[in-house]
């Protein structure tokens, strides 16, 4: 049986009810589109560079020119493709009160929390394929780094730009 949490009037004196953490979101759907777009274009990329490599050693290994191209293809194709939905499936992150946190990863698993008063400035791009997609990603500079240390991919551009305002007030403030 479920037990539903006590109702104000229930609690009595002490002190206020910690504040619900904000949940954690996903990045946009469609940045997967983008992903899997890039991994079909590292395969081609690869499969080519395979068919020419095998092509020019034709004359010492009996092969014939398109097997281990096709190879290739085939296994960095699908390597990427189930790459790009899992790392899709394994983003997350929350602007919180103190921090922004990121939790991603496929393989190596990262967990990165960036202090709210820490954040220098904000950058929103996009790329062509991003543009195409309609999303924006979102980096996140610091004092003392050379560059970006988060980047969230696959926002919304009324999202990113909300993002970008909320760190830059909190900026303010401190």
């Amino acid at each position: 049986p479920m037990t539903l949490p006590p109702d104000e009037s229930e609690l009595g004196p002490g002190p206020p009810p910690a504040p619900v953490a904000p949940r954690e979101r996903g990045v946009h759907p469609a940045v997967q589109v983008g992903w899997m777009f890039g991994r079909v274009v590292n395969a081609v990329f690869l499969a080519t560079l395979a068919v020419v490599a095998e092509a020019s050693l034709a004359r010492w290994v009996p092969l014939r020119p398109p097997l281990v191209g096709l190879a290739v293809f085939g296994l960095v194709l699908i390597l990427g493709l189930w790459h790009a939905r899992m790392l899709f499936a394994s983003w997350r992150w929350a602007l919180r009160p103190d921090d922004v946190v990121a939790r991603y990863g496929v393989v190596w698993r990262v967990i990165r929390s960036i202090p709210r008063v820490r954040v220098q400035h904000v950058d929103v791009r996009s790329g062509p394929v991003d543009r195409a997609l309609g999303l924006v990603e979102v980096s996140l500079h610091v004092a003392g780094s050379a560059g970006p240390v988060l980047t969230i991919p696959g926002l919304a551009p009324a999202e990113a730009e909300a993002l970008r305002e909320a760190l830059l007030d909190s900026a303010k403030v401190s």
